[in-house]
């Protein structure tokens, strides 16, 4: 070697070189995915210092590239043709790193393609441990369209037909030049070339399936690259018409049918993912869009760009989720659970494809406009539904194997897949499957083993609430206990306070205090039939209603006959006199022009009287009032005697003991006394200093009594409020005794039975 000459990397040192800096690119490439949603962009000098000195070049670049992607995302009119030169440059370091000869991760100095290395030709590069070197037509090519080529050839292979794309490559349908060998021949499509993690992946990819030599894996035949365009060969799986078709093709066209062919299926796809896994490469993306179905409808397992080394990092997305497609992802790849993304990640992901065959649909199903992140939480809480209830045609067994697979925990998944291809045979041999969903118990132990921490601690959290939920129990039975007892003295309350009213001859007041206490102890049988029967007893002790009769407008006054056969009651104009015993009314109503204000009968109940009293508003003219009392019959209910009229409303009037003269109180502040059969004033008016509310005579019929409430002037005028009551002799109309003064109005006066003595009531 000369002495100048720098000493180039091995494919060793590169794969150590790019697993020490490949953390550190996802984290810078995490932190730009903050950025975006509003974080400050990272520094690329902060993250230099996390790397070893002979690294930081290699990583400069890496973290260079990365940057200048996220700030095209961020300021897509800016002009970075600069930043695409250095993108170039960096991507052509990254290249060599895994695919063949380059400058080292320390060198300093870029080649130019006039001072490629001696020993590669330009435009070649071979990878470690893939079949053969690929070489490449040195003249330019034109760049890829992202389906339909614009070119036909590319290198020695000669680009026939698109056959398939995904999100980041293109599948063509393609030729070898030197051996007319029809191959399938994927690139990475254009705008990816920039992208660090879009480029690792499709390397993964290549090398990973190189790796693999099994007949249901499909096997890499070339890897290289032209004019910066990425691509590989692999077989070319085709069916009868030519064309490959993949197992969700077939799944759409309906053409694998029956639970025997869907077993049959994925048996043969767990032997060879389990080939997979025992050369220490998982899949991670395992869905019928990645198993290719050949002439015989046997199925190959494709597209390993998700694909890890068993014990190397997993590559997660920034917000810590799972990259792949989450129909099919087991929860812990979901969650970002690198610790926990083992084989038994693909066994879900096989029983996945296992469900969607037996029942037409994926165990899980995204949401639509839900994003990835949200469906990757949902998939790990969302429990999967048992095929049977989707399909009954679905074979238990088959339902158990599948259930299997989809276990939350991959404790309880089987621990290889090569086991869930030998219970695909027992089933389909008819024997026995090994297989069962293990129970409750059983899948508590594995979580309590597998999270020590959190099972203590749930542990020590459900002693505590025991513990408080026995001390609330016995806190709330003791208060149940006080309830009770504070029920049952409000109870014996309730009942002594109605005893003591009836004690007191108040029956309808302790109705209610009984009627509380059944009220408290309604839902007890034995204490609501006590309540009862003394409810009972009381309401027949009480006084019962025997007539109602209704009026047109309030009741004013009401009054029984002498013998009781009758009640006459005063309603605004006129009076009703009703027979008790029938509820009838005995006389048609008693009219008057103005409202009736009092009604009563004579002390032989042959007569009645009435007295009313109305406003007269005249037009342009003063506002008058005037009153009147008639006497009435009250076998035939006519008048006896003409109108006996006053100034003012008559209040009250009153029959002499025999019955044969009638004195009216009146608002015109007189009193009069009249023959009751003729109307025929038999003294002077009694002059009052106010309105006369109340007259009675007294029993021997020589005296007449009158109270007033207000003292009025000449006027009407109030001059105070301050009633009296008078004693007139019956036959002169003359007073008898000094006015009886009282502070307030006097609002009634009597006699007593003798005669001898007045009692009178003011407020």
């Amino acid at each position: 070697m000369p002495a100048n000459e720098e000493p180039r990397s091995t494919p060793d040192d590169s794969a150590a070189l790019r697993k020490r800096i490949d953390p550190i690119a996802d984290q810078f490439d995490a932190a730009w995915q903050k950025a975006l949603k509003g974080w400050e962009p990272p520094n690329i000098e902060s993250f230099l210092n996390a790397a070893p000195e002979s690294d930081r070049l290699a990583l400069r670049r890496e973290l260079e590239l990365i940057d200048q992607e996220y700030r095209q995302r961020v300021a897509p009119t800016e002009d970075i043709r600069s930043g695409v030169h250095r993108a170039e440059g960096s991507r052509r370091f990254s290249i060599s790193v895994h695919l063949g000869p380059g400058p080292a991760p320390g060198d300093s100095t870029r080649h130019s393609d006039a001072e490629q290395p001696a020993q590669a030709p330009r435009g070649t590069h071979t990878s470690p441990g893939l079949p053969s070197t690929v070489a490449h037509d040195q003249s330019p090519v034109q760049p890829v369209a992202d389906h339909q080529p614009a070119i036909r050839v590319l290198g020695d292979y000669e680009l026939l037909e698109e056959i398939g794309h995904g999100g980041m490559g293109v599948v063509y349908k393609a030729k070898e030049t030197r051996t007319s060998r029809i191959v399938a021949l994927k690139m990475i499509r254009d705008k990816f070339l920039d992208s660090p993690n879009a480029i690792r992946r499709f390397q993964t990819e290549a090398e990973h399936a190189a790796s693999l030599d099994h007949p249901n894996i499909v096997p890499i035949y070339h890897v290289g690259e032209s004019d910066g365009s990425l691509f590989f060969t692999m077989k070319h799986v085709e069916k009868a018409n030519g064309k490959g078709k993949s197992l969700a093709q077939a799944m759409h066209d309906g053409e694998i049918r029956g639970p025997e062919l869907a077993a049959r299926t994925v048996q043969t796809i767990s032997r060879a993912v389990h080939y997979a896994h025992s050369r220490g490469i998982l899949h991670r993306d395992l869905k019928p869009g990645n198993v290719l179905l050949d002439q015989d409808g046997q199925p190959h397992v494709a597209d390993f760009g998700l694909a890890k080394r068993l014990g190397t990092d997993v590559h997660m997305t920034a917000a810590g989720f799972g990259v792949g497609t989450v129909e099919y992802m087991a929860p812990e790849q979901a969650a970002g659970r690198k610790d926990l993304v083992s084989v038994s990640s693909d066994v879900y992901s096989l029983g996945a494809i296992l469900f969607e065959l037996l029942t037409g649909r994926p165990p899980f199903q995204r949401l639509p406009d839900e994003e990835h992140e949200d469906a990757c939480v949902r998939l790990q809480v969302t429990p999967i539904p048992a095929p049977r209830s989707l399909k009954p045609s679905v074979p238990a067994d088959l339902e158990t194997i599948s259930l299997k697979c989809l276990e939350k925990d991959p404790a309880a998944r089987y621990a290889l897949a090569q086991e869930l291809s030998d219970d695909l045979r027992r089933f389909l041999s008819g024997e026995p499957i090994l297989g069962r969903r293990i129970g409750p118990i059983r899948r508590l132990r594995l979580w309590c083993r597998r999270n020590p921490v959190v099972a203590g601690l749930t542990a020590a959290v459900l002693i505590v609430c025991a513990a408080g939920f026995i001390g609330v129990t016995w806190q709330w039975l003791r208060a149940e206990r006080n309830v009770e007892n504070v029920h049952y003295r409000l109870v014996r309350q309730y009942v002594a306070n109605g005893v003591r009213l009836m004690d007191e001859g108040d029956l309808f007041g302790s109705l209610v205090w009984f009627a509380e206490a059944l009220k408290l102890d309604e839902g007890h049988p034995e204490f609501e039939e006590v309540h009862r029967v003394r409810l009972g007893a009381v309401i027949r002790m009480c006084p019962k209603l025997m007539q109602l009769w209704f009026h047109e407008a309030p009741a004013r006054h009401a009054e029984f006959s002498p013998d009781g056969r009758f009640v006459i009651v005063s309603s605004k104009d006129a009076a009703q006199v009703w027979d008790v015993g029938s509820g009838e009314p005995i006389t048609r109503p008693l009219e008057h022009a103005g409202e009736v204000l009092h009604a009563s009968f004579s002390p032989d109940g042959r007569l009645m009287v009435t007295t009313s009293g109305k406003t007269i508003v005249e037009y342009n003219g003063p506002i008058t009032s005037e009153g009147q009392d008639q006497v009435w019959d009250v076998s035939t209910g006519r008048p006896i005697s003409p109108l006996v009229k006053h100034d003012r409303e008559v209040n009250h009037a009153a029959f002499s003991p025999d019955g044969r003269r009638l004195a009216t109180a009146s608002d015109d502040k007189t009193a009069r006394i009249w023959d009751a059969l003729t109307g025929v004033p038999l003294t002077p008016p009694l002059k009052h200093s106010g309105p006369v509310n109340h007259v009675a005579f007294s029993p021997d019929g020589r005296h007449v009594l009158t109270s007033v409430p207000l003292t009025l002037n000449a006027h009407d005028m109030v001059v105070a409020d301050e009633g009296e009551a008078r004693v007139w002799d019956a036959s002169t109309g003359k007073p008898v005794i000094p006015p009886l003064k009282h502070s307030g109005p006097v609002k009634l006066a009597a006699f007593s039975h003798d005669g001898r003595r007045i009692v009178t009531a003011s407020s």
